[in-house]
């Protein structure tokens, strides 16, 4: 069996380290890959004319699984990325949580604010009022919970944001090294139809091959 050359034995290793890792990291490692090819191969029309019909068949070799594990990593996409009616569910949840948790914390400074005045202008009980005070301030535990909220949502938005763009790109990677195949196969077609034009011989020539033949053997 002979060697595959060097360049494709670097690709393979960079396909299977892609392939090791998961989520977005591995989408993006398998993107750069493939753009990677595609940039290499995607030549001049001059070059296009001049190649040799085994230039295109190696390229052609590379290409392809390439193309078909970016098809399967695009058709597959939602076993790691997160379901975006289900993503859209959860900042909408979060959302209403968020402003739930800081009306609430309005109300309860407020409802602070009119108990120490409470405190000052009558001379309540003052236990009472440490009770009801230490509760609000209990309360207030509230916020870094908002905190965390607001920041979750903000990562969500990025991961939605992120998925989509990277699709989107993905898919338009998928469409140039289509169009690249497509290209490939058309120059094999013309290489065949014109080795089977040279290698066909005309009924007259034929006919001055077999004359030739005769007068030999007469001779």
């Amino acid at each position: 069996m002979n060697a595959r050359p060097a360049h494709l034995d670097n690709l393979h290793q960079k396909l299977d380290a892609a392939l090791g890792q998961s989520g977005l990291l591995q989408e993006i490692l398998l993107l750069r890959l493939t753009n990677e090819v595609i940039n290499r191969f995607a030549t001049s029309e001059s070059e296009w004319q001049t190649a040799r019909e085994l230039d295109y068949r190696h390229w052609r070799q590379e290409l392809r699984p390439l193309l078909d594990n970016l098809q399967f990593m695009i058709s597959s996409a939602d076993a790691y990325a997160p379901d975006s009616s289900a993503l859209e569910s959860d900042i909408s949840r979060l959302g209403a949580q968020l402003r739930d948790i800081e009306q609430r914390l309005s109300e309860l400074s407020a409802r602070k604010s009119a108990l120490q005045t409470e405190l000052d202008a009558r001379n309540a009980d003052s236990s009472h009022l440490r009770d009801e005070v230490e509760w609000l301030e209990r309360l207030k535990s509230l916020v870094p919970f908002r905190d965390a909220l607001a920041r979750r949502l903000d990562i969500q938005h990025l991961r939605a944001r992120t998925n989509a763009e990277l699709l989107h790109e993905q898919d338009r990677q998928r469409e140039r090294g289509e169009a690249l195949v497509h290209e490939i196969d058309t120059r094999l077609d013309a290489f065949d139809a014109l080795l089977r034009e040279n290698l066909t011989l005309s009924k007259q020539e034929w006919e001055a091959v077999r004359h030739a033949v005769d007068a030999s053997v007469s001779r």
